[in-house]
Formats: C-alpha cells, sequence, structure tokens
C-alpha cells in the first residue's frame, strides 16, 4: 500500500476511533463534577445507544469518502509522491481538527451528569463533518498541494 493511503487510513481510524473518546475523556477532567472516574464513565457511555463515542464519530465518513475520491484524482492524474502525501496529510489532519473541534464543543454539555440541554444542542456532530469538514478538506488539500509541489 502507498504512503498516501497508509496515511488517509491512520487519519480515518483516528478520527473515527480516537477522537471522540479523548474529547470525551479531556472535557470529563476539565469538568467541574469530575470524579477522577473518567475512564470508567467512558466505558458506560459505549454501552449506551444515545450519546456513544463510538456512534458520534460515523457521520466523519462522509468527508472521508470525499477525501477518498481526491487522493483517487491525484493518484490517477500522476502526481508525485511527495504532492499525495501532502495532500493526503493536509487533507486528513483538516478533518480530524474539525471534528476534534466539535466533540470538544459538544462533551462539555453532554457529560453523564450534566441534565440534557434540550434542542439545539448537539448538532455540532452534523453540522461540522457535513459542512465544516469538507471545506477544511478543501483548504488542507490546497496547504498540502503547495507544500508538496516545493519538495
Amino acid at each position: 500500500m502507498k504512503k498516501p493511503w497508509m496515511i488517509f487510513w491512520l487519519l480515518l481510524l483516528a478520527t473515527l476511533l480516537l477522537v471522540s473518546p479523548l474529547a470525551y475523556l479531556i472535557s470529563y477532567a476539565l469538568s467541574a463534577d469530575h470524579t477522577g472516574t473518567g475512564f470508567a464513565s467512558l466505558l458506560e457511555q459505549y454501552g449506551q445507544a444515545k450519546r456513544n463515542p463510538l456512534l458520534t464519530a460515523l457521520l466523519s465518513l462522509l468527508p472521508f469518502a470525499i477525501f477518498a475520491v481526491i487522493l483517487w484524482v491525484f493518484r490517477r492524474r500522476q502526481a508525485s509522491e511527495s504532492v499525495q502525501i501532502g495532500v493526503a496529510l493536509g487533507g486528513g489532519l483538516a478533518i480530524l481538527f474539525i471534528m476534534l473541534w466539535a466533540n470538544l464543543t459538544y462533551w462539555p454539555n453532554f457529560l453523564p451528569d450534566k441534565t440534557f440541554p434540550g434542542f439545539p444542542h448537539g448538532l455540532e456532530l452534523v453540522i461540522a463533518p457535513l459542512f465544516f469538514a469538507p471545506v477544511a478538506l478543501v483548504l488542507g488539500v490546497i496547504a498540502g498541494w503547495l507544500i508538496g509541489r516545493t519538495k
């Protein structure tokens, strides 16, 4: 497997499996209700149907699907490997950071001891991957392409 695709899969897996739990633990550690049982609380969250960290990350698959098409196009157009690596890093990290930001704004309001804040809270996990992540992806791809071209 080529390096750009390895970077793509690594960033996809990190976004799906690490961003939500990391944001949850950071939010839990910074909350006023911190009891020192962050990991146990996180494991409890994985058992819930709502507010499950694994399910909250699933919408980030959409920008990564768009990203896969972009990487494929760069590969078909025979871009150099440094350009492909730059594009892979720029686009993937842009999506990862947008999803981290969305999770860091989501989890402080939805920790287990908090009362449900009601509508419209929680929409950041829908809006971020559907609107902000594709824009950040394009900007990251352009930055990666420019950086890769100079190498």
